[in-house]
């Protein structure tokens, strides 16, 4: 009879699967890798698991609770595993897309490549100076920067749980995930190229390319902002993360509008992986939201979700630029901030306003409020540049 896991354990699993599945699903898509989609459609049984295991600890632990606001904070807990359940649902259909095949049409492709997180599969080249480097060697200090090694192929099989001693070796293939910058620097830097393969289809349609793009950044930060509500009880960032749906919808409904205004014999093929990939957005939107009115809702989390944080692949972290600091005055581009620390800015608070997924020109002012992902060593670095400590 195998161990019974604890809670926490079975979150942090959870939590880092839901967090690189998707766009594991993206790249096979893009790739037209039949294995690497099946491995998503794995996963998410494997999630489907986890979320069943995680309902069970929470009904036990329910009858030992002994106050009213015991049992409300274990809601989060279900959440969590509803969320991430919805995410490897959205995974999946994604990945199935690559398994059916047919052309890709030109304005996803586009769009996917053009999205502020891209990912992309590159093949170590045997004259890249890489090779024979350990992965933890390749980030401390950063070579790769900008991106992050989900997966590696080594002949035909996918190693996800890789240890940071592994040895790169010439002809592993590396899925990359980080801004479009980083993931072409580091496939240069690995002596190969991050390559769409299989048919595409010629019709690009600008507007709906823009839309694609905007409801799958916009869906991604989404479920960053609430998870970042969540963890700090911020209800003025769960109300934008409500905001942001609305937004989505309307999006959705431009969607639409335009697929129907333009729609014809040369489109009408290339729709169904379309709205697939619109579909998706909407629905890790609607995943998101439902994490920040539980925030709204004023049920506070309950106290093993911030450890899971800390222990999981990938953290977020709330704080405010000081005035004379080294982010104050500096671009994001120009403070290599993203590079430095490998955390990325998904939103920045001046005043009243947010800006959501800001432009890599944005430039952050003392006072700003940032909210930012990543790797939790990254979250050491990013706060010492906001609070003043940080150099060039």
């Amino acid at each position: 009879m195998s161990e019974r896991r604890s809670v926490r354990e079975i979150l942090v699993e959870l939590k880092d699967t839901a967090s690189y599945v998707v766009s594991l699903a993206y790249a096979s898509l893009l790739s037209r890798d039949i294995e690497l989609a099946r491995e998503v459609i794995e996963l998410e049984n494997e999630v489907r698991d986890l979320r069943d295991n995680l309902f069970e600890a929470i009904l036990l632990a329910a009858r030992s609770a002994r106050r009213r606001g015991e049992v409300r904070s274990l809601t989060t807990l279900l959440e969590v595993g509803y969320v991430s359940m919805q995410i490897a649902n959205v995974a999946a259909d994604i990945a199935k897309l690559a398994i059916t095949g047919g052309p890709l049409p030109l304005y996803l492709v586009k769009a996917l490549k053009e999205a502020e997180i891209v990912t992309g599969i590159a093949t170590v080249s045997s004259r890249s100076k890489l090779v024979g480097r350990k992965i933890s060697e390749l980030f401390n200090p950063p070579v790769l920067s900008g991106c992050d090694i989900l997966a590696i192929r080594r002949g035909r099989t996918w190693i996800f749980d890789y240890d940071a001693d592994e040895v790169i070796e010439a002809g592993d293939q590396l899925l990359l995930k980080g801004t479009a910058k980083g993931v072409k620097e580091a496939s240069a830097a690995l002596g190969g190229e991050v390559v769409v393969q299989g048919p595409l289809g010629m019709v690009d349609v600008p507007v709906i390319r823009n839309i694609l793009r905007r409801m799958k950044d916009t869906s991604e930060s989404m479920i960053e902002l609430a998870y970042t509500a969540l963890i700090y009880d911020s209800i003025e960032i769960a109300r934008e993360v409500i905001k942001l749906e609305e937004q989505m919808d309307r999006l959705y409904t431009q969607f639409e509008r335009e697929v129907l205004r333009v729609a014809g014999a040369d489109l009408a093929s290339s729709l169904p992986p379309a709205l697939r990939v619109a579909i998706a957005s909407e629905n890790i939107a609607d995943a998101a939201a439902s994490l920040a009115e539980l925030v709204i809702d004023k049920v506070t989390a309950h106290p093993v979700l911030k450890l899971v944080f800390k222990e999981a692949e990938e953290t977020a972290i709330l704080a405010r630029v000081r005035h004379g600091s080294y982010l104050d005055g500096k671009s994001i581009t120009d403070s290599g901030v993203e590079e430095k620390s490998g955390m990325r800015v998904v939103a920045v608070k001046r005043g009243r306003r947010w800006a959501v997924n800001p432009p890599s020109n944005y430039v952050i002012r003392g006072g700003d409020l940032i909210v930012a992902v990543g790797m939790p060593e990254g979250a050491k670095v990013l706060l010492s540049m906001v609070e003043g400590r940080g150099s060039a």
